[in-house]
């Protein structure tokens, strides 16, 4: 995955996704059933290609988020991305339940279901959308420094002398002295 795009990689991801949860029409309106197929494939959707996905959509978010955060504030970044993430799992969960009852899908018959698979693939096409304007170019193998040179408009094309040194460089080379030596001047 390392010499993908970020915006590929999450087009992917989210492509996949959504095509898994179409796959759910089929079953629901069992027409697996009409074309010979078993719902034992539509079992494998949910429980092992949605988490395998899930993860393929969540490592690369992480390497973006560690190659642009500022240093000492890793760990209160990651906290935010996992606290954003479940809230968000929260709310998708409140609000598919609350579709499935204005639906007035309940048990044991479930009317309506495929309308709430429509509805709930139809959701996850809307971040397809938003791809483009807010990930921003680059691979997990990019380096921040590369980040900063597209953003300025670098490059020695751009007018960013090629041998400028990484802005953070010298403040991680003192991050790694003792505390008594990284106050003292550099010679």
């Amino acid at each position: 995955l390392g010499s993908y795009s970020y915006k590929t990689i999450f087009f992917f991801t989210e492509g996949i996704s959504v095509l898994t949860c179409m796959s759910d029409l089929f079953w629901v309106t069992r027409m697996n059933v009409r074309l010979g197929m078993s719902d034992k494939w539509f079992l494998m959707g949910q429980e092992v290609i949605i988490p395998v996905v899930n993860r393929l959509r969540t490592i690369p978010l992480f390497v973006l988020a560690a190659q642009l955060c500022p240093d000492q504030v890793e760990a209160t970044l990651f906290a935010l991305i996992m606290g954003i993430g479940n809230l968000a799992w929260s709310l998708s969960n409140l609000l598919g339940v609350g579709i499935v009852a204005m639906l007035g899908s309940y048990e044991p018959e479930f009317p309506h279901l495929s309308t709430f698979v429509v509805i709930r693939a139809a959701a996850q096409v809307g971040p397809l959308a938003l791809i483009p304007l807010l990930v921003p170019p680059g691979t997990p193998e990019s380096t921040a420094a590369e980040y900063e040179l597209k953003n300025n408009g670098g490059g020695p094309q751009g007018g960013a002398d090629a041998a400028t040194p990484d802005p953070h460089g010298k403040k991680r080379e003192l991050a790694a002295l003792p505390l008594d030596q990284a106050s003292a001047p550099a010679a």
